[in-house]
């Protein structure tokens, strides 16, 4: 699979990621809306039932008293029913907003539930679950209007009654009441099914919902989770293919560095025939028969020749230098390790009058310890090519520990160095700020190299015809 078509494929799989999220985020908000709505509904129903049966209580008191107090009281708690009925009738045939949310209020309902119990009519009320609880709503709101009229057939009754001059009154409120208390009871029985019925239905209409939205919600968490973890996968099958790409340009590197020594040292020793061969060729020539002009000529030849050579020697050594700091880390005996640098270097200590001395606190390291060598023999090396012809050449070595790291210096009291010139150029390559000995200009190089391969650092301090001090954070 070409890289354009894995990215394809990544931005695709986020995308529907994303879109999955962006649904089950908006089916949330409805979901949770929705139910909202519902119980608001639910809430609003109870208010409804106890204002319909508080007004047949009255009512049936105001038949039996004829007290007006229970009448008042009757039409005080008809209002609850009937503001819905107000709000369910304005909704249905696009009255004004005001006088439904007036309605919903007088319905007792709560305010902040009001937006609510309109937003689900006016989206629902077409969908079977809505419009079977309108029927419902709207056949009790016939039997409150049926109610609303007995209470004032009553009404009339009772003020007819009590003004009349007949002598039987308690004979006729008795017929009546008979006939009046039944219709209260059958209309109040009637309701009390009805509103029974609408409780139990959007009881029902929450459960249902409530499944679909649970189902929705199980559906677009598992595309959102499949879609994350396929994206997931085909990253780590792509990293894996680019880790398995880099192991074998790191091969192919390896392999091409190592020809390259090989060839770059073939070359050097393959040049280094020759040229030994030149000059001993050059140092047969009896120079003391040359012409002048001869003898400048054999001069110059001479001089390039040793260029030659100087410039093989800074090859091998900066292949050399590039391979410092590798290999496994080991336990150093630094002591043991110093005493071995200066065996091996007995002879120029010996010609510089030397007197090295040791301060170890730290005396067993943890290093590569190809590149440590390599960096001592390096400093104690500098040390003495750079000795104070004044005085005899002194060197001090210690270390110690302080926290996590250790830490070795090395001083010496030789021709120093003026660090406001040569400080950022010290640990250049090819660098050179003595031309009075030999040498590549590779030395420092190599040393720090070698230290920060290994994750360690170096500083210098150093002041002219005083000594330098070198100090290695390990």
């Amino acid at each position: 699979m070409s890289i354009s078509s894995l990215a394809r494929t990544h931005v695709f799989l986020i995308i529907v990621a994303l879109l999955a999220c962006a649904v089950l985020i908006t089916i949330n908000h409805y979901s949770s809306r929705i139910n909202s709505s519902i119980r608001a509904y639910v809430a609003g129903e109870s208010y409804y039932s106890k204002g319909q049966k508080d007004a047949s209580r009255q009512l049936a008191f105001y038949l039996l008293s004829g007290d007006e107090r229970h009448y008042e009281l009757f039409k005080e708690y008809l209002q609850i029913p009937l503001g819905d009925s107000i709000a369910r009738v304005n909704l249905q045939n696009g009255g004004h907003i005001d006088t439904v949310r007036a309605g919903f209020l007088q319905g007792m309902n709560h305010p902040d539930d009001v937006d609510d119990l309109i937003w689900l009519f006016k989206n629902f009320q077409h969908l079977s679950f809505m419009s079977k609880a309108i029927d419902i709503w709207r056949d009790a709101d016939g039997l409150i209007a049926e109610l609303n009229q007995l209470g004032k057939l009553i009404n009339v009754h009772n003020q007819n009654i009590y003004a009349s001059n007949y002598e039987d009154k308690n004979g006729l409120r008795q017929a009546a009441e008979e006939v009046w208390l039944l219709e209260i009871e059958e209309l109040t029985n009637s309701l009390t099914a009805k509103e029974r019925e609408f409780s139990r239905h959007m009881g029902e209409t929450a459960r249902y919902i409530g499944g679909i939205l649970y189902f929705f919600n199980i559906l677009f968490i598992l595309l959102t989770i499949g879609s994350a973890t396929l994206l997931f996968i085909r990253l780590l099958r792509g990293m894996q293919e680019s880790k398995n790409q880099l192991i074998i340009k790191n091969e192919n590197l390896r392999d091409l560095n190592h020809r390259l020594d090989h060839f770059i040292y073939a070359s050097s020793h393959d040049l280094k025939a020759p040229i030994n061969n030149m000059e001993g060729l050059m140092g047969m020539i009896d120079k003391s028969s040359l012409p002048k002009g001869d003898l400048i000529l054999l001069e110059k030849m001479s001089f390039v020749m040793a260029n030659l050579k100087q410039t093989i020697h800074d090859i091998e050594a900066l292949i050399k230098t590039d391979r410092l700091g590798q290999g496994d880390k080991e336990e150093i005996d630094l002591r043991s390790l110093i005493k071995q640098i200066i065996t091996e270097n007995e002879f120029g200590i010996e010609q510089s009058n030397a007197d090295i001395k040791m301060e170890l606190e730290a005396e067993r390291l943890i290093y590569p310890k190809i590149a440590m060598k390599s960096i001592l023999q390096n400093l104690i090396s500098n040390a003495l090519k750079y000795r104070s012809p004044d005085r005899n050449c002194q060197i001090r070595i210690k270390s110690w520990q302080e926290g996590e790291h250790s830490f070795i210096s090395v001083s010496d009291n030789g021709i120093g160095l003026d660090l406001s010139k040569s400080g950022e150029k010290l640990f250049g390559m090819f660098k050179r700020f003595h031309s009075h000995v030999p040498g590549s200009g590779l030395g420092l190089y190599a040393v720090k190299q070698a230290i920060e391969r290994n994750g360690g650092s170096i500083s210098v301090s150093s002041e002219v015809q005083k000594g330098t001090t070198f100090v290695i954070k390990l």
